[in-house]
């Protein structure tokens, strides 16, 4: 399999893929950083959630004590992206998790 091939197979790969070639026809943007993300909130319960309805399962989250400068709350702001590179997201969380497991699991 070749490195395109599997880029092309990679649901992780696939929205990072299209936002490189949307900058590499954009004047201006080298050397700028993007944060390229779904850009929607999700949390540990709702990524058990999702995976308990791919596998068919009832994982339960175990509960621990936060780790000291653990980060509660978290959203990437594509704003940037979307404006200067014209990036919306192809994969959506849920699309992303079922193609990733797929993926994981051959």
């Amino acid at each position: 399999m070749t490195v395109i091939e599997n880029l092309e197979s990679d649901p992780i790969a696939v929205n990072v893929r299209e936002a490189n070639l949307l900058a590499s026809h954009k004047e201006g943007i080298a050397g700028k950083v993007f944060n390229i993300a779904c850009s929607v909130r999700t949390t540990v319960n709702n990524l058990v959630e999702e995976l308990n309805k791919i596998f068919e399962s009832s994982i339960q989250a175990t509960y621990i004590k936060p780790r000291p400068g653990e980060v509660k709350h978290s959203l990437a702001d594509i704003g940037k992206d979307r404006k200067l590179l014209g990036y919306n997201p192809s994969i959506d969380f849920q699309d992303g998790l079922q193609k990733a497991v797929k993926w994981f699991t051959q």
